[in-house]
C-alpha cells in the first residue's frame, strides 16, 4: 500500500524510522536519510519508487525531489556505517531495490572541494 507522509505533513522531513525497515539511526538521524513527498503533491506514477542520491552530503537534491513529489533516499559516509557503500550489506540492499524496479533514478555526487568531509575516509 500507499507510504506514510512525514510527521506533521512538513516538506522534505525524513519519515520516522517506524517506516524505514531496516534503517538504522545515528545521532538521531535516519542511516539511509529518506525524504518523502509531501501530501498531495505524491506523483501517483513514482508510488512505490524512489530516487537515490549516492555520495549526497546535505542531500539538498534529495529533499528537492521530495519536494516536487518523489520519495528520495540519500546515501553518504557522513551519516555512518549503514549509510557506507563500502559495506556489502549496504550494496545488496541498494541492488535488491534496484532489480525489484523500485529505484527510477540515481544521481552520485562528486566531492565539491578537496575538504570535503569524505575526503577522511580516502
Amino acid at each position: 500500500g500507499p507510504r506514510q507522509s512525514p510527521a506533521g505533513g512538513r516538506k522534505g522531513v525524513p519519515r520516522d524510522a517506524a517506516t524505514r525497515g531496516r534503517s538504522s539511526t545515528i545521532s538521531g538521524r535516519v542511516v539511509p536519510r529518506r525524504y518523502a513527498a509531501p501530501v498531495g503533491r505524491r506523483l501517483a506514477v513514482f508510488e512505490g519508487k524512489k530516487v537515490v542520491e549516492l555520495f549526497s552530503g546535505s542531500a539538498r537534491l534529495a529533499r528537492s525531489i521530495a519536494q516536487h513529489g518523489i520519495d528520495c533516499e540519500a546515501w553518504d559516509i557522513i551519516d555512518g556505517p549503514d549509510a557506507d557503500l563500502l559495506a556489502l550489506s549496504n550494496r545488496k540492499r541498494l541492488l535488491r531495490d534496484m532489480r525489484r524496479g523500485r529505484v527510477v533514478f540515481i544521481w552520485m555526487g562528486f566531492p565539491c572541494t578537496n575538504w570535503s568531509m569524505a575526503r577522511r575516509f580516502t
